[in-house]
């Protein structure tokens, strides 16, 4: 299968529809398939690259999800797929900004996503520069 701009997406995946009994904050990680994809960018250097997120499975305070990455050697990036288990949890106390905290072990950093209005969005940073992203539904893969 293929993903936006030819992302490889593996035969593997086995998304589990989200329970309708998740407070309607965690469901929104699910959104409508439990597939986003978005463009990463960094305000420090130009170009970017997409990539592309799958909910497997969402729980309350967790989620299954798998990160795909094509190779983007400008940012030495290396092309992945990674399945990894996802915390959700309240990172701001005063706005209450409930988070999708996602390991991302090849960076050694942690990818953090979360809602603004309706606009889900990201930010990871590296060794040396902050991307983000805007993550929007995909339809299908």
């Amino acid at each position: 299968m293929r993903g936006p701009q030819d992302i490889p997406i593996p035969d593997d995946i086995l998304i589990t529809p989200a329970s309708s009994d998740l407070p309607e904050r965690v469901l929104a990680f699910f959104g409508t398939t439990g597939k986003w994809w978005g463009s990463w960018r960094s305000p420090q250097v130009r170009g970017g690259f997409n990539a592309v997120l799958i909910i497997e499975r969402l729980g309350e305070a967790e989620a299954d999800v798998v990160y795909i990455v094509p190779d983007y050697p400008p940012w030495y990036i290396k092309g992945s797929v990674w399945r990894t288990s996802a915390r959700i949890e309240k990172r701001e106390a005063e706005r209450e900004r409930l988070s999708l905290l996602i390991p991302y072990e090849p960076l050694k950093t942690t990818m953090e996503c979360w809602f603004e209005g309706n606009e889900f969005k990201g930010i990871m940073y590296g060794r040396f520069m902050k991307q983000v992203i805007l993550w929007k539904p995909l339809a299908r893969l």
